[in-house]
């Protein structure tokens, strides 16, 4: 497995700053093959976590897991991966008649970070 050993990161409020383990897996198997090596790891998505809860020694980024699973217009309920950005999900749904009901102040921030 690869990782980016000094990649620098400044957290969102900027009370972080230092090099960390980043790693961004393309498949699930790489975030199984990830999780099971690793026990202090958090899940990051866009880097906009509020109190710059995203940082960890060990930091799986959901950069590529951004795809839309499905959507049912009847319900307004959408179903996409932890990668996808507010902005892209704005941008879907607004010409369907549809707008999420809560937004951060921040089209940059993704819809979660990668789960167990």
């Amino acid at each position: 497995m690869d990782f980016i050993n000094t990649k620098k990161i400044k957290s969102w409020a900027k009370s972080y700053s230092g090099n960390f383990l980043f790693y961004q897996p393309r498949s699930i198997d790489e975030i199984k093959t990830l999780l099971t090596k690793n026990k202090k790891l958090i899940s990051s998505g866009g880097f906009r976590s509020y109190g710059d809860s995203a940082i960890s020694e060990v930091i799986i980024n959901s950069k590529y897991f951004n795809k839309i699973i499905n959507f049912d217009e009847d319900a307004g309920v959408l179903r996409a991966e932890s990668g996808i950005t507010i902005d892209e999900m704005i941008k879907f749904l607004l010409p369907k008649g549809w707008f999420l009901k809560v937004t951060p102040g921040t089209k940059f921030a993704t819809l979660g970070g990668l789960h167990r």
